[in-house]
């Protein structure tokens, strides 16, 4: 597992034991290439929701530091992942 991957798994445990138990069961990016890999499955999962979700996915970027990602995913993704629980973590 990354060192990226594990703040992403902290930073989420923060808001939910629950819901970064599940991602760690169910999603393991290559470390290489873990930042896109991590965008691709949460733009995904986001999708999937029966709401809009357009502004959390915009927040899913590429090309930003890790520190800017997990930022924008503390304040905007991760309380959506928690609060509509997602459809599946497959």
């Amino acid at each position: 597992m990354s060192s990226f991957y594990d703040s992403v798994l902290q930073c989420l445990n923060k808001h939910s034991t629950d819901a970064a138990n599940k991602m760690a069961q169910h999603f393991t990016p290559n470390p290489a290439n873990a930042l896109p890999e991590v965008n691709r499955y949460l733009r995904t999962q986001l999708g999937m929701l029966p709401c809009s979700t357009t502004n959390e996915r915009e927040c899913l970027m590429d090309n930003v530091t890790e520190k800017e990602w997990l930022r924008l995913f503390n304040k905007h993704v991760a309380p959506t992942i928690v609060a509509y629980g997602l459809p599946a973590w497959k």
